[in-house]
């Protein structure tokens, strides 16, 4: 199966990095993500439990009364009581995921996530090891008009559940994976995106390491850090099949992912597509790129390798050209670089 990454021109780094975003929930642009209605539902009175606390306190400073063992447990059964925000909490800082498509020409998502058809569409192959590992869980959101209806202690155990199953390395057994789809169930009115969802855990990302150093000596575990923490996972180049270019998207851009595949062996396998919009239909059409289509008249005739030490001191373009192509050669992405936002 092939799904799709619909990115911003800046992207590219995915491809010259080798790495890709995993987001947490609180950077999704869907407020409802991993919220769904808890019908026993009850808020936790920080006020009434210091009340209940101070009454005990009171009582046996002033009176000598001990605490019932009933009271001492009632007091802590509330105060250990897990809530949805203590769940939603958990679930933005362990779970991160990656969303895709099934659509490869939806014109909302070319304009919505790709800088208005100027950036492009990654296909990804899902047969490939990235998404077939037991350390990463991939699914199909599933789309309705009501919020999915939990009760907060079994919600909470299936999260706990998933978080060690994928901490330990094991599959998901079909059913839970169902169950987890029905959850994280989405609004009718984002439908049209056909997503899917490929999730793991923070500390699976290249860089948690470094976060979380940060997190305990600077920031002192601040909420706002958390929230615009970029996870970064390994992108395996075989991953990817295909780049479908935008129909906007700059001369430079296409020029610089066409020589990539071109020049760099380890880019080889990718196609490059170029789109245009369609003369009569409101739709997207695609052929694979041309020297034609990036290259000048000039380069058109030059074997970029026969051109000598001289000619690059005596002609700067000679030499820039030539320049261009050396360093994509030398490209060779490692997972310890790049930065995305």
């Amino acid at each position: 199966m092939k799904l799709y990454k619909y990115v911003h021109p800046d992207r590219i780094d995915i491809l010259l990095n080798a790495v890709i975003r995993f987001s947490q929930a609180e950077a999704w642009n869907d407020p409802y993500e991993f919220q769904p209605y808890y019908q026993d539902h009850i808020v936790k009175n920080p006020l009434k439990l210091l009340h209940e606390f101070s009454k005990i306190v009171i009582d046996y400073t002033d009176n000598g009364t001990v605490p019932s063992l009933e009271q001492i447990e009632n007091y802590e059964k509330e105060r250990t009581r897990i809530t949805n925000n203590d769940i939603y909490k958990y679930l933005n800082k362990k779970i991160i995921a990656l969303s895709l498509t099934e659509e490869r020409d939806n014109l909302l998502m070319w304009s919505h996530y790709t800088n208005s058809h100027s950036g492009f569409v990654i296909e990804l192959n899902t047969d490939t090891d990235f998404f077939n590992s037991n350390d990463r869980y991939l699914y199909k959101v599933k789309y309705g008009k009501d919020r999915p209806n939990v009760k907060t202690n079994e919600f909470g155990t299936l999260v706990v559940e998933l978080v060690n199953l994928i901490t330990e390395n094991k599959a998901v057994p079909t059913a839970r994976l169902k169950e987890l789809s029905k959850v994280f169930k989405k609004s009718l009115d984002w439908s049209y995106e056909k997503e899917w969802r490929l999730i793991t855990l923070t500390e699976n990302a290249n860089n948690f390491k470094s976060f979380e150093d940060n997190l305990n000596t600077l920031y002192l575990g601040s909420d706002h850090y958390e929230r615009l923490y970029i996870a970064l996972l390994q992108l395996p180049l075989e991953t990817i099949s295909a780049i479908y270019v935008g129909a906007r998207a700059s001369f430079n851009l296409k020029r610089k992912l066409y020589l990539l595949t071109k020049y760099n062996h380890l880019y080889s396998h990718i196609k490059i597509m170029t789109t245009s919009i369609d003369d009569k239909e409101f739709k997207l059409n695609h052929r694979e790129m041309k020297d034609l289509d990036v290259l000048k008249l000039a380069e058109l005739k030059l074997d970029v390798n026969k051109i000598t030490k001289w000619q690059r001191l005596t002609n700067p373009y000679l030499n820039n050209y030539y320049n261009e192509i050396a360093d994509i050669k030398k490209l060779n992405p490692t997972s310890d670089k790049g930065t995305q936002k």
